[in-house]
């Protein structure tokens, strides 16, 4: 998605609401990760049978080309003013110098970023939360893309981090489920040793400078609400930063990009030419320090920033996950749940039938070091492969009488309806080969 041809959609669509729905008081309209969107607050229930309106006066004053002027902030706060747009000149009150405004029709509305109208743009949905409604869409350059995003956007639903975290009982909301926590101590334990491989110990504290000011140590990181928070105070290693980063990444395959944002010093922009790192400017954000942001794409191919570093004067800092809990929900979109080996938090789950000793299988678990769990309900084996199918378990091994009078076991792998029987030697053999597979 260009923000442009969003800026532009976002405009068009605060337009079209306020002609179609007069009664309504807006809020305002503007960019985000997600595309565009539009706000207002009306008494009566929001309906999607209302989009083809919408959609169609948008396209009809997109023709036109839209008109931006600058003005000062307290003469446009005037003019939303006596346009009865009090909430857009609330928003300007106290802003000082210029602001863009653009007009459609008899409607007016301030942008921060250029426009250009794309017709390729579909609105998506809406979100009501009491009088509070937020209709939002895509735009692009092309039908072509368009029509791609919406055939992954139709599949998006039940491909959604929201969605995944709650049918693999990982998280909801804000809650994490024992499965979820399992994982994000996982994927920290990875953290701590790559860092740990390049000389980063791990501390426990807020304050970097102070921290290195007390101990003299010029490497080190700590864990803080979720974000990772690593730092050097060797201005040379610059480079091997990103090196770090990137190959932090390889482990996770995403698809992702650098995006450098605009700063005097060009100390980043040098490094990364030095890596051989291909990178793409970014807006301004009016940072002091120079900045570069690795993004991630979603299940929609929507990019979200991600791992990141800042060079200051006397330090480096930067981030391999950005927040933790964004970057699971990118692994669940990128893997639509499917987890590797290494990182599933349940990587075998135990079936046992009937009375059984299986005392022997746990054995080739714990010195395999495996992550199991095992469903002793006594109910049908149907119901217990539903329950590990429904949440991904890579592996599920039936252990019964034949089973245990033969010596061998049944496993079957996820997303296949074929049995494996092995002995416990080759059991042992197979564990230890995804295990070694995965590091």
């Amino acid at each position: 998605m260009n923000k442009s041809e969003c800026q532009a959609a976002a405009i068009l669509l605060g337009a079209a609401i306020r002609k179609i729905f007069p009664h309504i008081v807006f809020l305002g309209s503007g960019v985000d990760e997600e595309g565009f969107y539009a706000s207002f607050r009306d008494t009566t229930p929001f309906q999607e049978i209302y989009f083809p309106m919408l959609e169609k006066a948008m396209k009809e004053w997109g023709k036109q080309k839209l008109q931006m002027r600058e003005m000062l902030a307290s003469n446009a706060a005037e003019l939303f003013i006596h346009k009865n747009e009090e909430i857009l000149a609330e928003t300007l009150r106290g802003a000082k110098g210029v602001v863009k405004i653009v007009q459609v029709d008899e409607f007016f509305d301030f942008v921060d970023k250029p426009i250009k109208y794309s017709p390729h743009f579909s609105l998506l949905g809406f979100r009501q939360d009491g009088a509070e409604v937020r209709v939002y869409g895509a735009a692009f350059s092309t039908q072509k893309e368009l029509k791609n995003f919406l055939k992954l956007h139709r599949q998006y639903a039940q491909k959604n981090h929201k969605f995944l975290g709650k049918a693999l009982e990982l998280y909801e909301g804000s809650f994490w489920h024992p499965r979820g926590m399992k994982l994000l101590h996982i994927l920290i334990e990875k953290w701590r040793n790559t860092l740990s491989a390049f000389g980063f110990e791990e501390i426990r504290g807020e304050n970097p400078k102070e921290y290195f000011t007390l101990s003299g140590r010029k490497q080190f990181c700590f864990f803080h609400n979720l974000e990772d928070h690593i730092f050097s105070f060797e201005n040379e290693d610059l480079i091997s930063c990103l090196q770090i980063i990137e190959k932090w990444m390889i482990i996770f395959d995403f698809k992702a990009k650098w995006v450098l944002l605009p700063s005097r010093g060009k100390n980043i922009s040098q490094a990364l030419k030095k890596c051989k790192i291909d990178y793409v400017e970014g807006e301004t954000k009016g940072l002091k320090h120079q900045r570069v942001e690795l993004h991630i794409a979603d299940g929609l191919g929507r990019f979200k920033c991600g791992p990141f570093l800042e060079c200051e004067k006397e330090k480096i800092s930067f981030s391999l996950f950005g927040n933790l809990a964004h970057f699971v929900a990118l692994i669940l979109e990128k893997t639509e749940g499917e987890l590797p080996f290494w990182m599933s938090p349940e990587q075998v789950r135990l079936l046992p039938l009937g009375n059984r000793n299986f005392e022997n299988v746990l054995e080739i678990f714990r010195k395999a070091q495996i992550k199991y769990a095992i469903d002793r309900d006594d109910c049908p084996l149907k119901e217990k492969m539903y329950r590990a199918l429904r949440v991904k378990v890579p592996y599920v091994i039936i252990f019964g009488k034949q089973e245990e009078e033969a010596g061998k076991m049944k496993i079957r792998a996820y997303g296949s309806s074929h049995d494996q029987l092995l002995t416990i030697e080759q059991m042992k053999n197979f564990l230890a080969e995804r295990n070694l597979e995965s590091q």
